[in-house]
């Protein structure tokens, strides 16, 4: 009797040594997954997105982390003016000359910064930014309009000016080209692989012509507005 009881204690022990230990849940997702939807109010403008970031460096315990990403976004404007694009004269109204379209569609795609900070398990702050990459879209007839400048240096309206997106993206303080998407954003975990998405976006868009108007020969025009979007991010874990 005492050597069985010895048997069976001896092969608990042993079942218990040769056990693999249980693996926490990780904390930090392989991949996020981000579709958005984007709207202006009181205007025809939408932006709809789809995004794939990964978190490259975490801060204070994970609460802060810190990553890039890839996305693509489609936009489409009606009844939409842009205004003259050059650094240099940007800060003079009068200098502004105007591109007038009734509507254009464009395709960005963008390699992008993402920083969230982590308040609680289920609510976090973040912050993206697209900083570079490429713009494509039809070339569509707009008119030229003269700012006051232009018109007393005798320039006149075009009509029938053909644009097209302008082709690189690229972020800069002051001066940055072609299309790009800022947001500000609350993100409510709704599972652990789920989280709904909600603030405010910064759209910026430009259009090149091929010959330059006006007193400036102003050839890149620009527009940027502020939207509101709605959107849900997907977490992906590699816990084989």
């Amino acid at each position: 009797m005492y050597s069985i009881l010895v048997l069976v204690l001896t092969g608990v022990v042993s079942y218990g040594q040769n056990e693999a230990p249980e693996i926490p849940p990780k904390i930090i997702p392989d991949y996020h997954f981000n579709l958005s939807y984007t709207a202006v109010s009181n205007t025809a403008i939408q932006h709809a997105e789809i995004g794939l970031n990964k978190d490259l460096f975490t801060l204070m315990s994970n609460k802060v982390r810190l990553g890039l990403g890839l996305r693509a976004g489609i936009q489409d404007n009606k009844d939409i003016s842009f205004t003259s694009a050059h650094g240099a004269i940007k800060g003079n109204a009068n200098h502004h000359d105007t591109l007038f379209h009734s509507r254009v569609q464009s395709a960005a795609f963008n390699l992008y910064f993402n920083g969230e900070y982590h308040l609680s398990k289920h609510v976090a702050f973040g912050l993206n930014l697209d900083l570079l990459g490429i713009t494509t879209g039809l070339s569509t007839d707009a008119n030229y309009i003269p700012g006051s400048t232009s018109e007393e240096y005798g320039y006149y309206a075009v009509e029938d000016v053909e644009s097209i997106p302008t082709a690189a993206n690229a972020f800069s303080f002051g001066d940055s080209k072609g299309g790009l998407n800022t947001q500000l954003y609350v993100k409510l975990a709704l599972s652990r692989k789920v989280a709904f998405r909600a603030g405010v976006s910064y759209l910026f868009q430009e259009y090149s012509t091929e010959l330059g108007y006006g007193a400036f020969k102003s050839y890149r025009y620009e527009y940027n507005t502020i939207g509101y979007h709605v959107g849900f991010t997907f977490n992906r874990f590699n816990e084989k």
